[in-house]
């Protein structure tokens, strides 16, 4: 859902600026840093971002939590796509630079939880309005009460299950591969 994608954008990228946390030389912070924001930024596209657009194009009612946007489907508003494309690389590069912030003072654990802060946004979001987070169908069938709860759907369950596998796989694996890296570079 767009609610919930921007606060686990930035936190996926306070989370890959925690892998650095154990080398903050002044002399190869500057190199890490870039390689840290390039593998977030792959992490977003790779693992990440392609799940909340295939919703989004797919799956408009529930993308949207059935709330602001009334309309049938993404093509109902031109905009939105690119608005949310721009939000969500705007977010993920702030939490990268907060998580940056906070690990050259010693505060990586304080990334890492804002990391599962996010996901607990997420949980509270959906635990809190299912009608309006676990349904599938248009505004309209969502206003009538017949929009269908996500678990009749197979299909959408299944993209749900491989796209959270596929985030946490691709997300320890950027994470080892960043903190394997600046070890390697530790003075």
């Amino acid at each position: 859902m767009i609610q919930v994608d921007l606060p686990v954008a930035f936190g996926s990228g306070t989370m890959l600026a925690a892998a650095l946390e154990h080398h903050t030389s002044a002399r190869t912070w500057p190199y890490l840093y870039q390689r840290g924001l390039a593998r977030n930024l792959i992490f977003q596209v790779l693992f990440a971002l392609w799940l909340p657009v295939y919703l989004l194009v797919n799956y408009f009612g529930f993308q949207t939590s059935h709330m602001f946007w009334h309309g049938e489907s993404l093509t109902d508003y031109p905009a939105l796509l690119p608005v949310f494309l721009i939000l969500y690389f705007l977010t993920n590069i702030a939490g990268f630079h907060a998580g940056a912030w906070l690990v050259l003072r010693g505060r990586a654990r304080l990334a890492r939880l804002i990391f599962v802060a996010a996901f607990t946004y997420f949980a509270l979001w959906m635990a809190l309005q299912p009608y309006r987070t676990l349904t599938l169908g248009t505004y309209a069938e969502w206003e009538a009460g017949t929009a269908r709860w996500i678990w009749t759907n197979t299909w959408f369950m299944g993209v749900l299950a491989v796209g959270a596998l596929v985030f946490f796989v691709g997300m320890t694996a950027m994470y080892r591969s960043l903190k394997q890296e600046a070890s390697e570079l530790a003075p």
